[in-house]
This record gives structure tokens, C-alpha cells and sequence, in this order.
């Protein structure tokens, strides 16, 4: 077999969930190739996806020796090498390295002409901030904005549509000077900018975690969200946008939460977006989770059922961000190779409170993070 052969068998692999494999084939690309720096970052890759970021960094630290600065791929490698850090919980090194995602092929253009802020004191001056990552990225990292403005810096975010409902009400008690989408941006909105997740590298977030109170503000219920009265009421997420990264792996199939259908009385509610709603509709009726009476067509909505369930059940979508950032009790039910904020399996929380953590121990089996929910939440 050829070091080629091997590697893209390993990126297939990776792909399919199947890390153990993917993990030989990429050790078998470094040793026939071990000069090649993109079969070395694609062994740490492997690695990380296998929970093992420590041995992640040494493959990433030999193709960074093989791959100087400025030269293709480089960028791509520091910024995975950053994720690795971050899953250890070394968020210092993990936070300043996470910035070459600046250099990385996929960043979009800079929204406005002024400077990027490079963490510099911004005391007096307009700072926008950029949102070019998903929802749950962006609420994650509005928890840094209420102390830059207590820093007499005047903040604007430029973020998705779908969250200007639940933000522009509460855009001042955030510390926000306005709010608004990439397609109505305002001239002149700052005289500095910057991403959204550059913030805990320049505000210093390892100064303040573990980060586990609740900091969205609630906001009145409109009677049109309102929930029928009854309960006990669980909500239920259990599929990502299928064009969101890593989809295939923090998605399950709502026949996979079958059990905890059937294990609890009360209603179920399904706050489940996109053509993976249609799922609910294969389950027996008596255990199916109801549709809300009412569109899930932006976050204000999505906030207001959540104030009222007594427990959202989700796989890792923006959603468990939401109700953390409320502090609405969630169980966050997290692939094998789950995303870097959430740590390693043995972690302690350090982002949200009212979240709690149910890990796969086999990739790709939901039956195992399923079953150990049951008792704790019937219990809750």
C-alpha cells in the first residue's frame, strides 16, 4: 500500500466514525511518508478524534517543524493544534493558537475597512464584532461582551438573522450598543473589529472559568409561545443542521431515544428543526414527542419554549448553548469525538451549569449515553 492510499483511507475512515481504523492507516501513511507534513496533521487529527490530544500535539508539533509559516496548510494545522490544547483544557495556549483560524482558507473577508483588533486596549473606541461561526459559537461568546463595555468600549455584533430577535431585546443589558446582520450593516459601525471568537484569548477567559452561572437575561413569554399548562414538559433535539460540521457525528435518530420516551410520563415536546422533524412521525403515537403549536423560525422562539420546559434533552446543538446561557437545565448528550469545548469525558463542566454531560464510549452508539441518562433524570 502506497502512503496515499493510506491517508485517504484514513480521511475516509475519520469520515465514517470509525476512529480506531482511521488511526492505523494514518500511523501507516507517517511511516511509509514520514517527511510528509499533511499525512502527519491528518495522524493528529486521528488522534484527537480518538481522544488522544496529547499525542495530537507531538504529530502536530513534527508537521509544523516540516511546514514553515506562511506556506499552505500551515494555518490549518496550528488552528486543529489549538483544538487538541483546548480538549486538554490548556485554554491559554489553546486560545491564542486558536487565532491562525484568521489565516485558514475558509475565513470569510473582513467586514469593514478599519483595523483588526489584535488586543490592544479598546477604552473609547467602536469595536465590531464579526460572527463567522455557527449559533451556538456565537451565544457561546456573548457571555465576553458585557465586560468590554464595562471597559467603556462600545460594542456592535454583526451575527446570523435568526438571532436578532432574541438579541436586539436585550442588546443593552448584554453591554451591546446594537445588533444586526451582515445584509444591514450600519455605517459606521466601529473603528476597530474583530471575530466573535477571538474573545476569550483578548478578554482573558482563563481568568474566569469555570464559567457556570447563567448570563442571557430572560425575557417575558409572548402569549404566542406560549406551551399548553400540564406537565412534567421535556424538549427534545436530537439532529444538527445537516450542513453544520461534524453533523453526521453529533446527529442520532429519534428512534435512538426511544427509551427515554418510554421511560417517563409527561409530555415530550420536539424541538427539532429541518427535514429530521419528519422523524417523529414513524414512532407509535403514544411515545411520540408532540410538535409545538407554533414555528421554530428564530432563537426569541427557541428561548421562550425553553423557559418553559422543565429539561431540554439534546444532542450538541446550538440549542444546549441557549439554554446554558439561560440557565435552563439541559442533559447534552455528546458524540465519542465531540467538540473541543466540551473537554474530555472525565471533565468537569466548564462552560455552562445547568448542563450535564452524557458521553458515547463507542463512536457512533447511542445506547449507552441513552440508558445512563435515564435514572439521574428520573430521579431529577
Amino acid at each position: 500500500m502506497q502512503a496515499a492510499e493510506a491517508n485517504a483511507l484514513a480521511l475516509a475512515c475519520r469520515r465514517a466514525q470509525r476512529y480506531a481504523e482511521a488511526l492505523q492507516y494514518a500511523e501507516l501513511a507517517v511511516r511509509l511518508s514520514p517527511a510528509h507534513p499533511g499525512y502527519l496533521a491528518n495522524l493528529g487529527n486521528a488522534l484527537r478524534e480518538a481522544r488522544q490530544p496529547e499525542a495530537a500535539l507531538a504529530a502536530y508539533a513534527q508537521a509544523l517543524k516540516l511546514l514553515p509559516a506562511g506556506q499552505p496548510g500551515h494555518a490549518e494545522i496550528q488552528f486543529n493544534r489549538a483544538l487538541a490544547l483546548l480538549m486538554l483544557g490548556r485554554h491559554a495556549e489553546g486560545f491564542a493558537a486558536f487565532l491562525w483560524k484568521r489565516q485558514t482558507a475558509n475565513e470569510p473577508p473582513a467586514p469593514v475597512t478599519a483595523p483588526r483588533w489584535q488586543g490592544e486596549n479598546l477604552s473609547g473606541h467602536r469595536l465590531l464584532l464579526q460572527a463567522t461561526e455557527g449559533y451556538g459559537d456565537t451565544l457561546q461568546m456573548l457571555r465576553f461582551i458585557p465586560g468590554l463595555a464595562r471597559q467603556g468600549v462600545q460594542v456592535s455584533l454583526c451575527c446570523a438573522p435568526a438571532l436578532l430577535p432574541l438579541l436586539q431585546p436585550m442588546h443593552a443589558q448584554l453591554g451591546l450598543h446594537s445588533v444586526f446582520s451582515p445584509h444591514s450593516l450600519p455605517a459606521p459601525t466601529g473603528n476597530v473589529w474583530s471575530e466573535v471568537y477571538s474573545l476569550p484569548h483578548f478578554c482573558h477567559a482563563t481568568d474566569q472559568l469555570p464559567w457556570l452561572e447563567p448570563y442571557l437575561p430572560r425575557l417575558a413569554i409572548p402569549p404566542a409561545y406560549a406551551l399548553p399548562a400540564g406537565g412534567p414538559r421535556f424538549g427534545l433535539v436530537w439532529a444538527c443542521h445537516p450542513q453544520a460540521a461534524s453533523a453526521t457525528r453529533r446527529s442520532c435518530e429519534l428512534q435512538q431515544l426511544q427509551p427515554l420516551l418510554q421511560a417517563f410520563p409527561g409530555q415530550f415536546y420536539s424541538l427539532q428543526t429541518g427535514d429530521a422533524a419528519v422523524e417523529a412521525l414513524a414512532l407509535p403515537a403514544a411515545i411520540r414527542p408532540r410538535p409545538l403549536p407554533f414555528a421554530l423560525s428564530d432563537f426569541a422562539a427557541t428561548a421562550a419554549v425553553l423557559q418553559q420546559l422543565d429539561r431540554l434533552i439534546t444532542v450538541d446543538t446550538a440549542s444546549a448553548h441557549l439554554a446554558g446561557a439561560l440557565g435552563c437545565p439541559a442533559e447534552l448528550l455528546l458524540p465519542f469525538a465531540a467538540d473541543w469545548r466540551w473537554g474530555l469525558s472525565d471533565s468537569a463542566p466548564q462552560w455552562y451549569g445547568s448542563l450535564r454531560h452524557w458521553w458515547q464510549h463507542t463512536p457512533g452508539d447511542w445506547q449507552e449515553p441513552v440508558n445512563a441518562l435515564i435514572k439521574p433524570l428520573m430521579m431529577a
